[in-house]
């Protein structure tokens, strides 16, 4: 013999099947929030935010560790995976929320926003800007030769 048949509707089966996830989840709070944590991680790892606020499914690059791509950053727990192409969300770098925060400013105009309304204020300012891109140009190419 088996056991015995239910007879219960499809309603009354979906919701004791909610009550016994409740009451699983009150039980296991620490399993219930590793769970949580990996479907989390799951999802930044396989979708991306287009300007829109619309999530995208991607095959993005794999986080291989927990260091920031642009500054080097070693040990950061939560990386942003910063893409530059809504048509091409699979094209991006994995950056630590400063670096993000700094890349979204340059992609939305604010640094030069920034530092022409500073040379309108003080065109030492400007001076100095210029001074160290210049400086900045010469370490990467001319003593690289």
């Amino acid at each position: 013999m088996g056991r015995p048949k239910c007879n219960l509707t499809e309603e009354e089966k979906r919701l004791r099947k909610i009550q016994w996830k409740k009451k699983w989840r009150e039980r296991n709070p620490e399993k219930n929030r590793e769970l949580i944590r990996r479907a989390t991680e799951r999802q930044r790892q396989t979708t991306v935010r287009s300007t829109d606020g619309v999530r995208v499914a991607t095959n993005k690059r794999l986080r291989t560790n927990d260091t920031c791509e642009l500054c080097g950053k070693i040990g950061v727990k939560k990386l942003d995976y910063h893409h530059w192409d809504d048509s091409n969300p699979n094209l991006g770098l994995w950056v630590c929320y400063p670096c993000h925060r700094d890349i979204e400013s340059y992609d939305n105009g604010l640094i030069d926003r920034y530092i022409n309304l500073a040379c309108n204020i003080d065109p030492d300012f400007c001076n100095k800007i210029i001074l160290r891109r210049i400086e900045t140009w010469q370490r990467e190419h001319i003593s690289n030769r």
